[in-house]
């Protein structure tokens, strides 16, 4: 938990999935892909990035809006057989723990999904700040 994070976190659960779904995540190493899992668990169609594992000691990948989606994006939690919960995307992007999202969570997912990491806007602002310093135009 973060320090500070409120008690009960909102937005912090998994959507459901089929067994068959759940064995294939089980079976995924950290950074896993679907070449890692047994011929009769692949998936028989999809881009290289699906049904994919995220790594635990390495930066995620770009959050889509589908970040609860396995069969759309690499989004398989790095531990747990599941994919990211809407609140753990919200954390990926920065997001404060107390940030409340409105609509469903399809709405909630596509609010994540087009957002751009705070520590990112924050040092993209910083750069161009100085640069237009250093040219005098401020």
């Amino acid at each position: 938990m973060r320090l500070n994070a409120p008690k009960k976190l909102m937005d912090h659960n998994a959507p459901h999935n089929n067994a068959r779904l759940v064995k294939m995540m089980e079976l995924l190493p950290d950074g896993g892909t679907p070449e890692d899992l047994p011929e009769n668990l692949r998936p028989t169609s999809g881009f290289k990035n699906t049904y994919c594992r995220l790594w635990w000691k390495r930066p995620a990948t770009t959050i889509t809006r589908n970040l609860s989606t396995p069969s759309s994006s690499r989004c398989i939690h790095p531990k747990a057989p599941r994919p990211l919960t809407t609140r753990e995307g919200a954390r990926i992007q920065c997001l404060p723990d107390d940030y409340q999202f409105f609509g469903s969570r399809t709405d909630r997912n596509l609010q994540i999904g087009n957002a751009v990491p705070t520590f990112f806007s924050n040092a993209l602002a910083k750069s161009i700040l100085e640069n237009f310093k250093a040219d005098k135009l401020i």
